[in-house]
């Protein structure tokens, strides 16, 4: 069958829901929050007053192309709900991930613990997610 002389461009997944944070008592502190046509990242740390200044940014259809893909080898479309560390220091890091795209939903959290990771250290799979997080949010490092 013959190819049509003119396609429509392909426009890569927007999610319904993106809202990611890492949380330290003690140090940095970030989010990105998608409001449905841009991505909206916001910094600050707990000892210093002031709100978080917005940084907002308009990821590219192969940001977007590239942050799905990281989740899916990262396998994050599979950690469960809610991970914690049974002891943990008053300053220590959470953080949570909340991502619906059509049928699939991301919707885990945690306190001093990390999907893959081991003693409150996060694995491989939690540092790429905050990783592609972070290309997403234009190079701005998540937590």
């Amino acid at each position: 069958m013959p190819r049509p002389l003119c396609q429509p461009p392909r426009v890569a997944l927007r999610p319904a829901r993106l809202h990611a944070a890492v949380a330290r008592g003690d140090g940095p502190s970030s989010e990105v929050v998608w409001d449905g046509s841009s991505l909206v990242y916001r910094a600050w740390r707990a000892d210093r007053p002031g709100p978080p200044l917005p940084a907002v940014v308009h990821p590219t259809d192969a940001d977007w192309d590239d942050f799905w893909a990281d989740l899916d080898a990262a396998g994050a479309w599979k950690w469960r709900g809610r991970y914690d560390a049974p002891h943990h220091r008053p300053d220590a890091p959470g953080w949570l991930i909340r991502v619906h795209l059509g049928a699939r939903l991301l919707d885990a959290s945690g306190l001093a613990a990390f999907p893959d990771g081991a003693g409150g250290i996060p694995g491989p799979g939690f540092r790429r997610v905050c990783q592609a997080l972070a290309r997403l949010a234009g190079g701005r490092a998540l937590g």
